[in-house]
């Protein structure tokens, strides 16, 4: 089958670039980045106007993986080829997760006067020339904002995992704050607990809907608890410096 071309206009320009910066997105959030209405009328427009002549010229693909549940939206050739990056496809194991930072990416959006204040991971990989997952060298979150690190967390870590993703934000100078979202009130209860209750986090819980969140309050875990500005886990005083070199090696 011949390959069709296209003269790509400035919508396709902006569906595209902004499907780059996470990789892929669902039908719902080219709804949001079009400033139309989630409406039955919206997602035909999307699906017969916009998407129809980017897929078939296969610079994205479209998978419907549920009847009720927005399509997912990935990158194709072309499409790879003119965001200068890989083909991207649907892993289930990462469905849930990524389409909620999306969605968080969204709200958050609402409260900042440009969409260039808020980087993805794509883009902050980019930025500091981490290709390799397995060579990073810091944490690298869902979402950044300025010197704010955004996580959504979801799924349940074994406590040296997550001590470890704290220390690494600890340690990291250039992160004034990190925001925590997440379902479970025992993992909002962890992750103070293996910080010590540094200041520089601080967790919000949702339910189904990520865009609709409430702050955990500490103080009601326990009142007498200090904050402090320690690495978590069991690591001495004299043993931060030693740690600091190790984790700029990658450990």
């Amino acid at each position: 089958m011949k390959e069709k071309r296209i003269l790509l206009v400035p919508r396709d320009f902006k569906v595209l670039d902004f499907i780059g910066r996470f990789g892929w997105c669902n039908e719902k959030h080219l709804i949001q980045l079009l400033d139309m209405p989630i409406d039955k009328k919206s997602y035909q427009i999307i699906q017969n106007r916009v998407l129809k002549r980017l897929v078939e010229a296969k610079y994205l693909m479209r998978t419907k993986l549920q009847i009720n549940e927005p399509a997912i939206i990935t990158i194709a050739e072309n499409g790879a080829e003119y965001l200068n990056c890989k083909t991207t496809n649907v892993k289930r194991c990462f469905l849930e997760h990524d389409m909620l930072v999306i969605d968080l990416y969204f709200s958050l959006l609402k409260n900042l006067e440009d969409d260039g204040e808020i980087e993805t991971d794509r883009e902050t990989r980019r930025d500091l020339g981490y290709c390799d997952l397995n060579e990073r060298k810091m944490r690298i979150p869902d979402l950044l904002i300025r010197d704010q690190a955004i996580e959504v967390e979801i799924s349940e870590k074994n406590r040296d995992r997550l001590k470890k993703i704290l220390n690494q934000y600890i340690f990291n100078d250039s992160v004034k704050k990190v925001n925590y979202f997440v379902r479970d009130k025992n993992l909002a209860h962890k992750i103070h607990d293996l910080s010590k209750y540094n200041e520089k986090f601080d967790v919000y819980i949702f339910k189904d809907d990520i865009t609709n969140f409430i702050k955990f309050d500490r103080s009601q875990q326990s009142l007498n608890q200090k904050y402090t500005s320690k690495p978590v886990g069991k690591i001495q005083e004299e043993d931060l410096e030693k740690y600091r070199k190790k984790e700029i090696k990658g450990m």
